[in-house]
């Protein structure tokens, strides 16, 4: 059972990462389209993007491990699916959409940067069971925003959302606690700006 779930969340993570951005900016657009009267809901919407562009920016200053940030990222994706649930307050709305665009921003890069050093070392193994997860996740979605539409309860949609960051981030935990590569202290090196001025 137990590598059942490790599989499935190692899929789930798989599908996050190739669809992270299309996700959470799909549910926000959902979530405008069915308030257009009210512009507190084009906020999350905005910031989604917004920070969508700016997290690969932000990530020049961060010297963490890759393995670090990419449990990072899923933690900030679960964060700000919860927000969004109060997204009729501009304050959650906020918070959550700068918090699912910095998530989208981070999930693909980082974990092509552990699955790479897992392929590297002949560690990181993808197989049909993960497939399978992942075709199972996508079905799960499509049912949960088909009755989120149809009920106009859009929440279903970020709680899911949230569960899947969750189980993202517990994959990519087994992921790298199984890779070598990641058992050592790995460090970025610091930024430096090259300039004749300085």
């Amino acid at each position: 059972m137990k590598r059942i779930m490790n599989v499935f969340n190692e899929g789930v993570l798989d599908l996050l990462a190739n669809a992270g951005v299309a996700i959470p900016y799909f549910f926000c657009l959902t979530l405008y389209n069915q308030n257009k009267n009210i512009f507190v809901f084009a906020l999350p919407f905005l910031m989604l993007y917004t920070f969508r562009a700016l997290g690969m920016l932000l990530t020049t200053f961060i010297t963490l491990p890759a393995s670090t940030m990419l449990s990072m990222s899923n933690l900030f994706g679960v964060i700000g699916s919860l927000c969004m649930l109060g997204a009729s307050n501009p304050v959650f709305g906020i918070i959550g959409g700068v918090f699912l665009g910095l998530a989208s921003s981070w999930i693909w890069p980082y974990y092509l940067t552990v699955r790479s050093r897992g392929k590297m070392d002949k560690e990181f193994k993808f197989n049909r069971m993960h497939t399978l997860s992942m075709v199972l996740t996508i079905i799960l979605l499509l049912i949960v925003e088909l009755i989120a539409t149809k009920t106009k309860l859009l929440n279903l949609s970020f709680i899911l959302l949230a569960f899947l960051f969750f189980t993202a981030m517990v994959g990519g935990m087994n992921v790298t606690h199984r890779l070598t590569f990641y058992q050592g202290l790995e460090k970025k090196p610091k930024f430096r700006i090259n300039s004749f001025l300085i």
